[in-house]
């Protein structure tokens, strides 16, 4: 509370980081000149040995029967067995892989809607309580995965409403994890956005929805798709609070890997994992071709 407390007052002077006003705002691209070739590389051996090896590791053990090291006796040996095993079991893989691909998808858009409208009532209104709220939505932060679980877990055991054991408590859950992370990348676009924008527009005869949709939303999808991005996958491969909450009809992909792992099925598992790790990459593919056709255009 008392680093809070600090935060706020280093921050509580929002105009000073407006710089998306309404003179013919654009970002630009700068131009690295002969050093985009260096940087490129360097990113891209950067990502290989931070993404590429590890997953490459895992695909290759995902192929054999039982883990060895590579030579051209072990690749004659590749099989499917291991993903066949996976599916061969009816909804054992395919039930936690939609479970997992629900929760994040709908967490991650629900999240960032929700902390898109607390950071406009933070920031750009002067309703009285407005930092309490922001105070609020920021203090679930503080609270490690096994006590959140805990706590919705004791709650809805008094409170009655029939979600334990779907997946609804486990998205909650979700919500309140993951809302503190999401608002702090919401708020700092909002804060770069200049309140000029909105009064322009309300003199012209725009209502707040409108403004909000037609200004604040688009000017904020950077911060939104960064968010949603990190809420997303984090929320796919969230482990404590889907064991403490999950049952036999509402387990997801973590919570399955967790089980392979227990049980010595490693071969399985980074099958698995290679399957998580496709159905991410599609998940971001398509949500990166959906946000570029909104928001502001780039400066050539």
């Amino acid at each position: 509370m008392a680093l809070l407390y600090v935060y706020f007052q280093l921050v509580r002077h929002g105009e000073r980081y407006q710089t998306i006003t309404g003179k013919d705002y654009r970002p630009r691209r700068i131009d690295l000149g002969g050093w985009k070739y260096l940087t490129c590389a360097l990113s891209l051996v950067l990502v290989f040995f931070i993404t590429g090896l590890p997953f490459l590791t895992m695909l290759y053990a995902s192929l054999l029967p039982r883990f060895r090291p590579p030579t051209a006796e072990v690749l004659e040996t590749l099989t499917l067995i291991n993903y066949k095993t996976l599916f061969s079991e009816g909804s054992y893989a395919l039930k936690p892989l939609w479970n997992s691909t629900l929760l994040g998808v709908s967490s991650a858009s629900i999240v960032m809607l929700l902390v898109a409208a607390i950071s406009y009532f933070v920031h750009k209104t002067r309703l009285g309580g407005r930092k309490i709220l922001d105070f609020l939505a920021f203090a679930p932060i503080a609270l490690p995965s096994v006590v959140l679980g805990s706590a919705f877990l004791w709650l809805y055991l008094l409170v009655p409403l029939p979600i334990i054991g779907t997946l609804s408590i486990i998205g909650l859950a979700y919500l309140t994890r993951y809302l503190p992370f999401a608002l702090r990348f919401v708020s700092t676009s909002m804060v770069q956005i200049h309140t000029e924008l909105e009064e322009a527009a309300a003199v012209a005869g725009g209502g707040w929805w409108r403004n909000f949709y037609h200004i604040y939303l688009p000017l904020l999808r950077p911060g939104l798709m960064a968010g949603w991005f990190w809420v997303m996958v984090h929320a796919y491969r969230e482990l404590t609070i889907s064991l403490m909450l999950a049952r036999s009809s509402n387990r997801t992909a973590s919570v399955i890997i967790f089980d392979l792992w227990s049980n010595g099925s490693f071969q399985q598992l980074s099958a698995f994992g290679v399957l998580m790790f496709t159905i991410l990459i599609i998940l971001v593919s398509i949500a990166q071709n959906v946000s570029a056709r909104y928001g502001i255009q780039e400066r050539l």
